[in-house]
């Protein structure tokens, strides 16, 4: 689509595309109203025309386009310098920043994910011996007050995290964290 005819037309679709209020967009334009209401009710009407929304979106989508081709341009541009980077520091023999370049460029491949450790509860930060005495002393109540279908956590006989409590509901251990 063509320029619109109307200059002011023109001005008015090119501020609502990159972002403007429809009021500051119809003064800036150069259209006169003399109250906030007529400024309102002019943009408003202006901004339903056809050919107004039809201009907008073609100017939204170009500028899309070209946003785009610019992320593009800068990524093939830093994948370029990487790779110049790489083969400058091999044939200087500095194998340090050769590799660091090589392992940059094989993330943006996707080849290398960074591991991250996740923490997600109270025994996280239980050393294995803590973890240790903690499941000796749960299978120990487990033990003596369930009978046979409570005998270990390690059965699958209906053994669950609310069952280190008595028959009453009260805690049997206030050591054990409240997850168990």
């Amino acid at each position: 689509m063509p320029l619109l005819d109307d200059p002011r037309h023109e001005l008015f679709a090119q501020a609502i595309a990159r972002g403007e209020m429809q009021g500051r967009a119809y003064v800036e334009a150069g259209f006169e109203a003399t109250t906030k209401q007529s400024i309102s009710t002019g943009a408003s009407k202006l901004a339903l025309k056809s050919h107004i929304s039809a201009r907008v979106a073609e100017i939204q989508e170009l500028a899309a386009r070209k946003a785009e081709r610019k992320i593009a341009i800068k990524k093939a541009d830093i994948l370029q310098m990487l790779l110049e980077d790489r083969e400058s520091a091999r044939a200087r023999n500095q194998f340090g920043p050769a590799v660091r370049a090589t392992e940059l460029l094989g993330k943006q491949m996707g080849m290398f994910a960074d591991r991250q450790q996740i923490e997600v509860g109270p025994l996280d930060d239980m050393s294995v011996t803590e973890l240790a005495e903690m499941y000796e002393q749960i299978n120990t109540i487990a033990r003596t007050t369930g009978g046979a279908e409570r005998s270990t956590i390690e059965g699958d006989a209906g053994a669950e995290a609310g069952d280190a409590v008595s028959g009453d509901g009260t805690a049997l251990d206030p050591k054990l964290p409240e997850a168990l």
